[in-house]
This record gives C-alpha cells, structure tokens and sequence, in this order.
C-alpha cells in the first residue's frame, strides 16, 4: 500500500473514532445512523484487505528466495562434479552448460533458474556413470529432480500469490473510492446537521477529515 493511502486509511479510522465517540449527537438522525454504520463497516474491510495485500507481498518475496535456496547446495555439488568432469575431458560445450556462480545463478528469474536445473539433471543422467568417482549416486540426481519438482509446485503458488496481489490493489482502490464517496458526499453533508448544536463535534470532525501526505495537511475538499 502506498503511502498516500496509508495515510487515507489513517484518516478514515480517525474519522470513523471521532464519529464513534460523538454518538449522542447524531443517534437521533436515522440517516446519520445508517450512514455511519455503512462507513464503518467499508473502513473495517478496508484495514482488512490492507493487511491480507500485505501478507500477499511479504508470501511471494519468500516462496521465490526460500524456494531457491533450499536446492542450490544439491545443485552445486552435481553441477561442481559435472564441471570437473567436462574439465578434464576438454568438453568445452558440457563445461559451459554445467558451470556455474551462486551469483549469476540463483538470483535469475525463476524459469532461467528451474532451465538450469534441468540442464543439470540431464547432463547428470547422461554422465552417472562417470560421476560416480565423484561421489555422486543415482539416487542423489533423484533427489535433484525431486527438488526440480517441488520448485515448480512453489514457483506456481507464487504466480498465484502475484495474481492475488494485483486483485487485492484493485479492490483496495476501488474500496478507498467508495468511502471517499461515502465521506464527501454523505458524512460531510449529515455533519453541517449538527454544527450549531456541536459545535465542538463539528470541529474535531474537520480535523479528522485531513489528510496528512509527505508532511503537508490536505483541506476535507481536497481528501
């Protein structure tokens, strides 16, 4: 969320408290009631979608990095096995397809990174034989695949995570519009009801109504 709403939201439950703890000034207008009850209620989804979009994009930061690094140590040794082996053989083109740095690796994208996964996988079958002086069992190139395979199940979740991010921001904002309707073209209106008798209301009302933004207060006409 970004700063400019964070600080509407701030508004909204500011509003919403000062509403709140000036019942008796408008719990004999049913409109004011019904008005009020609405308000709170679009305030209350807004808190909770804002921390469901929050938890979203904290969920696909870590699924894409804890996914990764789980398997680059199986990953390095079959590949540090492979390169020693197209070392010593002069296999420039096995050499290239093999070799490897953490840093250029396991900070790609994430489909660059399951291709050299796989291209690890299938060299390590063609050469598991040879590997074997290594130290480097069938059953531990199974395990690489094993982990091939749970990646993609991980990198899927995070495609899922993303798309949830981007209609969880579209409902936020959507939400957000609503309530400013809600305030400027009902709340402010239902307000100017009780000046004269609450003055004191009325006022605290205003103040909450602003907007604060990158250290500048915003008038009610403008938030």
């Amino acid at each position: 969320m970004k700063k400019y709403t964070k600080n509407k939201l701030a508004m909204y439950k500011l509003v919403s408290d000062t509403l709140n703890a000036n019942v008796t000034s408008w719990e004999g207008i049913p409109a004011f009631v019904t008005t009020v009850e609405e308000f709170n209620a679009k305030v209350h989804l807004l808190e909770e979608k804002e921390q469901f979009q929050k938890t979203v994009a904290i969920g696909v930061g870590k699924v894409a990095k804890t996914g990764k690094e789980e398997g680059f140590n199986k990953l390095l040794r079959i590949s540090a096995a492979l390169t020693v082996l197209a070392s010593t053989a002069k296999n420039e083109k096995l050499l290239l397809e093999v070799k490897f740095l953490k840093s250029t690796t396991l900070y790609k994208s994430r489909i660059d990174f399951l291709t050299k996964v796989d291209t690890v996988i299938n060299k390590a079958n063609e050469h598991s034989s040879e590997l074997v002086v290594f130290g480097i069992t069938v059953e531990e190139i199974e395990s690489l695949l094993d982990y091939r395979t749970e990646l993609e199940g991980l990198m899927f979740s995070a495609r899922i995570a993303i798309n949830a991010r981007k209609n969880a921001n579209a409902e936020l904002s959507e939400l957000e519009r609503e309530i400013d309707t809600l305030i400027k073209e009902s709340i402010d209106s239902l307000m100017l009801i009780v000046k004269d008798s609450d003055p004191v209301f009325y006022n605290k009302y205003v103040n909450a109504r602003m907007v604060i933004d990158y250290g500048h207060r915003s008038n009610p006409e403008a938030a």
